[in-house]
């Protein structure tokens, strides 16, 4: 997706498109249910499911978020937002054709869905929204770009599930759009969120916060989303000079209440909600609330967690210098390994102990990657050694712990390889056929070891299929 800024479509042709659109019904559509499929006027290949509010009418306009699927599925982001939906009054659309791959498709997917409903449905300028998930999640934000630096219109919110911004993505310094990303705690785009998109966006001054579930990469569950609508809600009141009004201070109730249930949490959730306070008091710093807020956040910075915090925060840049003053990559990463150990044992829970792990997670991804490209290479003992990291960050993997195991015989360590099986095999791995049939152990055939495992593999199999 790399240049989907400037390749999406010149500014001045963004322009007449804009300016042209104009809101039209000539049909209905029910209201209060998930519409699979809407194909656009103008080109047939191209639809969209959509869901309209319940008390949707046609006479005033409407709020609107554009969802993108990774796989164009349109209902998946319609049926995700559909509660918030009807609580705070948005058109729904998800683009049917929107899905990971070459850049031209999605292109032509946004302009339609978008040109579309701008014809059929009178839509809020000031509320225009996207959001999606994984690669979706990639395209909202280069969605913002785009129409930001072709138009000069700023999104109102955007609401990236599973990943952040790519290359192109990036909101401008100072942009008004919110961001409430959602991110799965087991997701592999974790650190990538955590680590590279919400500081980037707060060093762009940007009104931003992630909220963490428990889960994988996968959407988020309807109560992360409502949560994500509520902020978004509240921090567009804000910006609007409505911090101090009824619906606002209802909204920071439910905030702040939460809040406090988070700082009686002995791990992360004290930081976390030192984090919203901090966000809270300069989102009201107008407001009387904003200054109690303050006064509340300062009061608590003289716990011990929180000097905690800071002392962590200091010894993190320390150990980064250091680490960045190594030259050797392979011995800055052992050492990092080791280092990240101590340093959570010692500030388990804070900011930086979560954000030292996770950069040692995003470390390990480049040695995967790196290890793929060595394995098509046949280069097996470097990729063996970049499994090995892998495997070290992630021990409880079976399946990084199989490959490793493939790496090393294909090397010619038989005994590592069949150690490294075993472990697999314990870890969970249980696909007897593919080891059964896999090139990369033939060299383990004939090995005494290697039929125990697959004995043991095969037991277990059938224990399975007994029940």
């Amino acid at each position: 997706m790399a240049g989907i800024a400037r390749a999406w479509m010149a500014a001045a042709a963004f322009s007449v498109f804009l300016s042209s659109a104009r809101s039209d019904p000539g049909e209905e559509f029910p209201k209060g249910r998930i519409i699979p499929k809407v194909v656009t006027r103008h080109d047939p290949a191209q639809s969209y499911a959509l869901y309209l509010p319940k008390d949707y009418t046609p006479d005033r306009k409407w709020p609107i978020l554009y969802g993108y699927s990774p796989a164009g599925r349109g209902e998946d982001p319609v049926r995700v937002f559909q509660k918030a939906a009807d609580q705070y009054g948005w058109i729904l659309v998800g683009s049917n054709n929107s899905r990971n791959g070459p850049w031209e498709p999605i292109k032509a997917a946004i302009e339609a869905v978008w040109k579309d409903t701008h014809a059929r449905f009178p839509i809020d300028g000031s509320r225009i929204m996207a959001g999606g998930f994984s690669g979706g999640a990639r395209v909202s934000f280069n969605m913002m770009a785009a129409v930001k630096g072709a138009e000069g219109i700023e999104l109102a919110a955007v609401f990236p599930c599973g990943a952040g911004f790519g290359s192109q993505g990036a909101p401008p310094e100072g942009s008004k759009t919110v961001v409430c990303g959602m991110v799965g705690r087991g997701c592999f785009n974790l650190p990538e969120m955590r680590l590279r998109t919400m500081p980037a966006l707060k060093a762009r001054r940007v009104r931003c916060r992630l909220l963490v579930f428990e889960g994988g990469h996968h959407w988020p569950p309807e109560e992360t989303v409502t949560k994500a609508a509520r902020y978004v809600r509240m921090a567009l009141l804000c910006r609007e000079g409505k911090g101090g009004g009824k619906e606002a201070s209802e909204l920071l109730r439910e905030e702040l209440a939460e809040a406090e249930v988070l700082l009686k949490d002995a791990g992360a959730g004290f930081y976390e909600a030192l984090d919203r306070l901090a966000d809270l008091a300069e989102m009201f710093k107008e407001t009387p609330a904003g200054k109690d807020i303050a006064a509340r956040l300062a009061a608590l910075e003289a716990d011990e967690r929180a000097k905690k915090a800071k002392t962590a925060d200091a010894a993190l840049g320390k150990l980064l210098a250091e680490l960045n003053s190594i030259a050797d990559g392979n011995e800055r990463f052992e050492r990092m390994l080791e280092r990240s150990r101590e340093f959570s044992r010692e500030f388990a829970g804070t900011p930086a102990a979560l954000s030292l792990s996770a950069g040692l997670y995003l470390a390990a991804r480049a040695a995967l990657a790196q290890a793929q490209q060595l394995l098509q290479r046949k280069d097996y003992p470097a990729a063996a050694q970049q499994l090995d990291r892998v495997f070290r960050v992630a021990p409880n993997d079976p399946t990084i712990a199989y490959n490793l195991a493939c790496a090393q015989a294909m090397s010619g360590r038989k005994e590592d390889a069949l150690k490294t099986l075993a472990e697999a095999v314990r870890l969970g791995y249980s696909d007897l056929e593919h080891m059964k049939k896999d090139p990369d152990l033939d060299s383990l055939r004939g090995e005494e070891a290697y039929r125990k495992i697959l004995s043991d593999l095969e037991k277990k199999a059938a224990g399975g299929a007994g029940g």
